[in-house]
This record gives C-alpha cells, sequence and structure tokens, in this order.
C-alpha cells in the first residue's frame, strides 16, 4: 500500500533482515548445494521525498547524491550494444551500524559490498521524471574523512501514481572510480 502527494510518496523499500550472519551474494550460478543468496529482505513503509521539490538542491557532498543536466551522445537507449560502450538515502541520516559489509562472490574474486539495515531516521529522496539530459550521481564510497558524505544507499521501489500498464522504468548505472593525489585532504 502506498500513498503520494505532491512533495513526497510513501512507499514500501526492502531491507537487511539480519540475522548475525554475513550476507553472501552470487554472481554466477553457486556451486551445487549454496544457495544464490543468504539474504532475506523485509519492506519497511517510509517516506520518500521529491528531491525536485526540495529548496536547496542534494549534492555529492552533502547528501551523497545530485541531479546533474547532461546530454548523452547515446540516441537510442534501447540499443543493447551502444549502452554497453534510482529512491537515494541522505547521507546524513545514515550510521555505520546501519551498514552490513557482505560478500560479493564470483568465479574468479570476492568483493565486499553493504547490505542496508533498516533504521527510522533513514532520509529518502527520489526525482520525478527524469529525462534524458538528466543524470543522478551518487557516491558509492568515498575514503576520504572530512565531515562530507562518504556514501549513500540506493535502491528502487514501486511509486504509488504509476498507471497499472505503464511501461516499466528502465535506467543504466555506470560505476566511475576517480582517485585524487594524496594532498586533496589540504584542499
Amino acid at each position: 500500500m502506498a500513498t503520494a502527494t505532491e512533495d513526497f510518496v510513501e512507499a514500501d523499500l526492502n531491507y537487511l533482515a539480519y540475522d548475525g550472519r554475513r550476507p553472501v551474494n552470487y554472481a554466477y550460478p553457486p556451486p551445487a548445494g549454496i544457495p544464490q543468496s543468504n539474504v532475506t529482505f523485509v519492506p519497511h513503509h517510509v517516506r520518500i521525498e521529491n528531491g525536485r521539490a526540495l529548496g536547496e538542491r542534494p549534492s555529492l557532498h552533502r547528501q551523497g547524491f545530485e541531479l546533474r543536466e547532461h546530454r548523452s551522445a547515446v540516441q537510442d537507449f534501447s540499443e543493447e550494444t551502444v549502452i554497453r560502450e534510482l529512491a537515494l538515502c541522505d547521507a546524513r541520516s545514515i550510521s555505520r551500524d546501519d551498514l552490513i559489509a557482505s560478500d560479493l562472490v564470483y568465479r574468479d574474486k570476492v568483493g565486499e559490498t553493504y547490505a542496508f539495515r533498516h533504521n527510522p531516521n533513514h532520509r529518502w529522496f527520489y526525482f520525478p521524471e527524469v529525462r534524458p539530459d538528466e543524470v543522478v550521481l551518487l557516491k558509492i564510497y568515498d575514503s576520504l574523512v572530512t565531515g562530507a558524505a562518504r556514501l549513500t544507499a540506493h535502491t528502487a521501489f514501486d511509486h504509488p501514481n504509476t498507471l497499472p500498464n505503464a511501461a516499466p522504468r528502465r535506467s543504466i548505472e555506470l560505476r566511475t572510480l576517480v582517485f585524487w593525489p594524496a594532498t586533496r585532504g589540504a584542499e
């Protein structure tokens, strides 16, 4: 069940049902007898604010995400070969205890990501009607400890005003690593 207004919507977001075990997800079919994942999620009904309706625009530095205008050189986002060549949580509302280190198992390595445990203090945002000339940037991890947002969580949700026959929303996620010189803290 979800409700909507002009400035926010309410919807269910899936959070980790943490049982003390380290979450594990396989990025490929796992060995026989091992489940694809040992993760269980539980929905929590939350308020998700319209990021466009805020007086002060969210920023990577403060909230860990922002909306920017950007005209892509890609003309047809439905063409798979071209493509290969969005709720956001305010970083200031995330406690260190909300982040549960998790294994992402590949055939040749094990990566670490975070699963996200529910906290009623989380402040969620979304940007309705994102245009093709807009992008949402979000911070996955910043090693610098300066008081700026170090990371944020993001997820999908069912918008309560979506028409039953509407085409599903699509997004393209692109991860970029940025390395700064060791003198960055002096800025």
